[in-house]
């Protein structure tokens, strides 16, 4: 049943009369006042964005699938091609050589100096050179007890040298002479029947020594890996003293290295035999010579070794292998050398261990100590062990450096002691020993082109010796000090300083006891000005601080000396 509308409209009818009718009644007064609390500032309210995105969820995947079908045809490309010329490298002019040079020098003490150089120029096939030098002194020195003796000496030396240069190898040889003549001036100022020795030229002992070594070699000079490099060398030499004593030397050296990727090996071999003989023992008084001569002996030596190598690192290992005739033995000793890079060519560190043999033939020792009585029974030295730490590197581009420590265990060293059995005393022999060696060594070098360069070099030497008292003659340390400066290339000047300890020697008389020699400074100034590239004058001052010492016992050297000459190249 359909409700009414009348009465609902009514109603609302009546409530709006009665709204609008009562605030009229019932305000009596109308106020026209307006009060304002601030000015009306119009805003917008801030939207708010949904950060809802759609998102659309297809569970249907559809993977494409496509078909390829190549099929190839030859790219036809038409070029010419046009030669390439040679290129061609430009070299530096070649500097001009002057293959003959002449020095002539004259000093006190009777000193003379000449020397002679002869050179070929380039040539792509061979080159020789010859060389023929003077060097004597006619002076006199005053011995211990104060008398002036003639200490004079003679040295010539004449070498003839050549090399052919072939595809891969160089083939040379050279022949070399040698006579040397030295007065025997170093008598025991102690002997009661030798008050006045022997002071006038004429009336003195001496030394000469006639030396002749011819030497042919052969070495290849492959730069791939592909050959094997080689060595191949044969010498021939002998010698001969005034007293008609004369050893003769023959020596084969063999050396073979082969290179791999990253790997080394190689041979080491060598025969050296000497045969000494006397033609005359009547000559020399002296009964250690009984039984001893003719002397033959004969070494080989046969050291194969292998090595590997790194960016930083090279190791080589190996064993060395002697046969001495001598006493028919064989011996062995490992080879060992490490090298470490640690920072480049700056600082590498390195240990060394290996063991040998020397024989001490009458020419090394002779050469060694002109005033040296042979014959004598000598020995090989052996050594047993050399364990050799160190550090070398470079300071700067300029400045280098070599610390090392040896130390040696040796058997049958030889040392010098006047020999007692000639009455003068101003020869020598040698007494054996065996000891341990230990040896330190440290050296700096600095260069400056060709302007300035200097080398420092300092060594010490501590001898454990079984049975002798001291090492006769063997100084503790030694340090040196030499450098040259050139000053425009028109003024040369060398000067070097050495500083050697006091050395013990062996007294017999009044009791035999060690003596000593004193320790010396020896300071020496050169000086050379090069007036043109031919023509230069020079003067060399020895032993400025004309300090008084001896090399050997009873041989004083010369005190300040000087010597200046001319050189001049044609």
């Amino acid at each position: 049943m359909k409700q009414p509308i009348f009465p609902l409209k009514l109603l609302i009818l009546i409530s709006l009369i009665f709204l609008l009718y009562n605030p009229i009644f019932s305000q009596e007064e109308l106020k026209k006042e307006v009060r304002v609390v601030k000015p009306y500032e119009a805003s917008i309210s801030d939207a708010y964005k949904l950060n809802i995105m759609p998102k659309i969820v297809d569970t249907l995947e559809v993977l494409p699938e496509f078909e390829y079908k190549l099929k190839s045809y030859p790219l036809k490309i038409n070029y010419n091609v046009e030669p390439i010329h040679a290129a061609k490298l430009i070299g530096e002019p070649l500097k001009k050589l002057y293959n003959s040079y002449f020095k002539l020098g004259f000093g006190n003490y009777l000193t003379s100096l000449v020397d002679i150089y002869y050179d070929s120029k380039y040539a792509k096939k061979y080159s020789y050179q010859t060389n023929f030098k003077h060097f004597s002194s006619s002076g006199r020195i005053k011995n211990e007890k104060g008398r002036k003796i003639f200490s004079g000496f003679r040295e010539n030396t004449l070498d003839l040298s050549g090399k052919r240069f072939l595809k891969d190898k160089t083939l040379s040889g050279i022949i070399d002479y040698k006579n040397n003549s030295y007065f025997l001036y170093g008598y025991n100022p102690e002997k009661t029947y030798f008050v006045y020795p022997p002071s006038i030229k004429k009336n003195m002992d001496k030394q000469q020594i006639n030396d002749i070594v011819g030497k042919i070699r052969l070495e290849s000079n492959y730069l791939d890996s592909l050959n094997a490099n080689y060595d191949l060398s044969l010498a021939y030499g002998y010698m001969q003293d005034i007293n008609k004593i004369s050893e003769q030397n023959i020596d084969l050296n063999v050396k073979i290295n082969y290179f791999f990727d990253n790997e080394f090996t190689g041979i080491d071999s060598r025969i050296e035999t000497y045969n000494k003989s006397i033609a005359n023992s009547s000559v020399v008084n002296n009964p250690k010579i009984d039984n001893q001569l003719p002397f033959v002996n004969t070494l080989v030596k046969f050291n194969p070794w292998i090595g590997a190598f790194g960016p930083k690192w090279q190791i080589k290992a190996g064993v060395n292998t002697y046969y001495e005739l001598e006493d028919t033995k064989y011996h062995f000793y490992p080879h060992l050398s490490i090298h470490y890079n640690v920072i480049d060519y700056f600082f590498i560190p390195y240990f060394e261990y290996q063991g040998k043999i020397e024989i001490n033939s009458f020419k090394k020792m002779l050469f060694e100590n002109p005033y040296f009585l042979f014959p004598v029974n000598v020995k090989s030295t052996e050594y047993n062990k050399i364990i050799s730490g160190g550090v070398r590197g470079n300071f700067s581009s300029n400045m280098s450096f070599n610390f090392r420590v040896n130390y040696s265990d040796i058997k049958n060293m030889y040392f010098y002691v006047n020999d007692t059995v000639h009455y003068s005393e101003n020869l020598f022999t040698v007494e054996y020993d065996d000891l341990n060696l230990v040896n330190f060594v440290g050296e700096i070098s600095y260069k400056q082109g060709e302007r300035l360069n200097f080398l420092i070099k300092g060594n010490y030497n501590y001898y454990d010796l079984d049975s002798l008292p001291y090492a006769w003659h063997k100084p503790n340390y030694k340090i040196s000090f030499n450098t040259r400066y050139n000053i425009k290339n028109k003024i040369l000047v060398d000067f070097n300083v050495f500083a050697i300890s006091k050395r013990y020697v062996k007294i017999y008389k009044p009791i035999e006891k060690a003596g000593t020699l004193n320790g010396i400074v020896d300071v020496n100034l050169g000086l050379e000005y090069r007036y043109s590239k031919k023509l230069s004058a020079f003067l060399k001052l020895n032993n400025i601080g004309a300090i008084k010492y001896q090399q050997w016992n009873y041989y004083p050297t010369e005190r300040f000396n000087f010597m200046a000459g001319i050189t001049y190249s044609l």
